[in-house]
């Protein structure tokens, strides 16, 4: 991919350019005069191609002397393809000016083998230097990702140049001819440009990490390590990696580029069907990512073990037919699905697919490298990354939008459901109202039926009885004991329907008020003996609803009583008192106390049930702290302000 990059370059910043050419034979003379910058391929560049990679440069010097031999490259394409043959260039330089020292740079970084000879004007061998990216970097004359080398420096003497390449990558010949003072000066532009772009992407892999770390969206994982692969692999091509990183390691080194490219698919592959939801895809999209992933496993794992004639034009062809088709019909594909944010990935992804199809058909040999074939990957990778970036942002954005809508959403359904709980409370509560209200209803008329029916039966009976006093005989003591019994049984029965009408009816809480009717309710709970009941009240005078006030009579009136049928209680402590506007009602006993959980799952819990819901209806709160051996207690506030408001 870098090839020709220097010479671009040059011919950016030195525009003004002078070739002083000579015949010399078939091939002409370059005459080197100051910082003039001389490109290749050009009409003094003449080529041999040795179909039998064997020649030696003994054999191509006599062979050279033949008409013809070596043609004159007038097409100015220097480009090969992928080929098994070696081909020689041939090039002949006369110094015009000795006061600067010229280098030949073969800016193609990927050629395996290269050799360097110089001969004089008698064909005697001077100079040999073998190098490539296949043999230590050692070999190499200059310490540059380049191959460079030293030019004659002999003033008016015409020298010739062979330099004979040989490689499993794409064969380029691209040289430069130029003085040191030049060429280092170009290669500090160019370091300055590339060190850019490689810290540009290094920013983009350490941003798109630490969102990975604050979002934990795998996606930007997947993105950081397609970046670092694209990095690796831009690095390889442009023979950084080599210089770098595997200076004695050639035979690695110049197949790293397979291994960084198989990363690359597999890992872009992967953001791919994280970012748009694979499962949304079609089968055939699913099946080709599928084999992409197989195949980018298989390069990083026996890339460096494959030739690379073999592994190169494979890569090539399947990237074209495979990898770039079906990456672009997905991204449309989704677009069209409605996932706007791919409109981004479809503008980033045809940009390096351009530069990948401008490389990949120079590699192969059918057109020649020229700018955009150069710098289409680099260009296309730039325009990619800021794109993919953009498309990440804009899918947190859609993501931030939807999960408002949906929490909007949610609130809007939440808000329904309290409403619909809300009435369905007060439903209940009415219903339930109506229940207690039917309780009480039914219990005056029974308390009146039993007080004005059964008693005054009652009453009419001991007036009877106690009539047949004046009637017996007073001096048969059984028959006026029998008779003083009846009426004694008579008088328990009056006071028994009393006491069953004044609990069915307390007309004490309507009369005289809740204080009044639980000292009354205390009272005669001592006076059976069963359970001593302890009430405390402040002397409160508490203003709020009758039916409030007989509500809770009925709650202590349950409590006392489950406190005396089942708790074994010897003491039950009642305390009513007022605390910020509530009053608190705290009810005690010393009882065996019970599992609160499971008597409320049980049908036994009737009782703590009715209680709960008594004062849940008169909006009151209640809290019961039982544990078994220790007792029960309850407590109940209720707020005076808010039910008299109520009422």
């Amino acid at each position: 991919m870098y090839q020709l990059f220097g010479r671009v370059a040059w011919g950016t910043l030195l525009p003004a350019l002078f070739i002083g050419l000579r015949s010399f034979g078939t091939t002409p003379v370059v005459e080197l005069s100051g910082d003039n910058t001389f490109f290749f391929p050009s009409d003094s560049f003449s080529y041999f191609v040795d179909t039998t990679a064997a020649l030696d440069i003994d054999s191509v010097v006599k062979l050279s002397t033949k008409e013809g031999f070596f043609k004159v490259n007038h097409s100015k394409k220097g480009n090969f393809g992928y080929t098994e043959h070696a081909v020689w260039a041939k090039i002949k330089i006369k110094v015009v000016n000795d006061s600067s020292r010229y280098v030949l740079a073969a800016e193609n970084t990927t050629l395996n083998f290269l050799d360097y000879y110089v001969l004089d004007d008698k064909n005697k061998l001077l100079r040999h230097v073998a190098t490539g990216n296949s043999l230590p970097f050692s070999t190499r004359e200059l310490d540059s990702r380049f191959y460079v080398f030293h030019l004659p420096h002999e003033k008016n003497k015409t020298f010739t140049v062979l330099v004979r390449a040989r490689s499993e990558d794409a064969l380029d010949f691209a040289f430069t001819i130029s003085s040191m003072e030049q060429f280092f000066k170009t290669q500090t532009n160019i370091q300055i440009i590339e060190g850019l772009f490689f810290g540009g992407i290094l920013i983009m892999a350490f941003y798109n990490f630490f969102l990975f770390l604050a979002i934990l969206d795998v996606s930007y994982l997947y993105y950081v390590l397609y970046i670092l692969s694209t990095l690796f692999f831009q690095m390889e091509l442009g023979g950084w990696f080599n210089q770098y990183f595997m200076r004695d390691y050639p035979l690695i080194s110049n197949k790293m580029g397979t291994v960084f490219f198989g990363a690359l698919i597999f890992f872009i592959v992967q953001f791919l069907e994280s970012f748009i939801d694979k499962r949304k895809l079609h089968t055939w999209i699913k099946n080709c990512f599928y084999i992409t992933k197989v195949v980018g496993i298989i390069e990083m794992a026996t890339g460096i073990f494959i030739p690379l004639k073999y592994n190169l034009p494979f890569l090539v062809f399947f990237a074209l037919i495979v990898l770039v088709p079906t990456i672009l019909v997905t991204i449309f594909y989704s677009y069209k699905r409605g996932i706007k944010s791919t409109r981004y990935l479809l503008v980033g992804w045809s940009s390096i697919s351009l530069g990948a199809v401008f490389y990949s058909v120079a590699s192969l040999g059918i057109t020649s490298f020229n700018f955009l074939s150069i710098y289409g990957i680099q260009i296309g990778t730039v325009l990619e990354m800021l794109f993919l970036s953009f498309a990440l942002a804009d899918r947190i954005n859609i993501l931030r939008a939807e999960k408002q809508i949906a929490q909007r959403e949610t609130i809007n359904q939440l808000q329904e459901n309290a409403m619909l709980l809300q009435r369905l409370n007060d439903e209940q509560k009415k219903a339930f109202g109506m229940v207690i209200q039917g309780e009480e209803n039914e219990r005056r008329r029974l308390a009146f039926e039993l007080h004005d029916g059964l008693g005054q039966l009652l009453s009419v009976v001991k007036l009877n009885l106690s009539s047949l006093e004046q009637w017996i005989d007073k001096k048969n003591k059984q028959t006026t004991d029998m008779l003083n019994g009846i009426i004694s049984l008579v008088d328990d029965s009056c006071r028994e329907v009393r006491n069953i009408s004044h609990n069915l009816m307390p007309n004490t809480v309507l009369q005289f008020g809740l204080m009044a009717a639980l000292k009354d309710f205390c009272r005669k709970i001592n006076r059976a003996e069963k359970i001593k009941l302890h009430f405390q009240n402040q002397d409160l005078n508490i203003n709020i609803n009758p039916q409030i006030q007989t509500t809770l009579y009925r709650v202590i009136q349950e409590i006392v009583s489950n406190a005396i049928k089942h708790s074994q209680a010897s003491d039950v402590y009642i305390q009513l008192f007022l605390e910020d506007n509530n009053l608190v009602i705290l009810i005690e006993d010393n009882g065996k106390g019970f599992d609160l959980n499971t008597v409320m799952n049980s049908e036994k819990g009737l009782g703590i049930k009715n209680i709960i819901s008594r004062i849940e209806y008169i909006k009151g709160k209640i809290i019961i702290d039982s544990f078994v051996g220790k007792g029960t207690n309850y407590y109940i506030t209720l707020d005076t302000l808010q039910n008299n408001e109520t009422e």
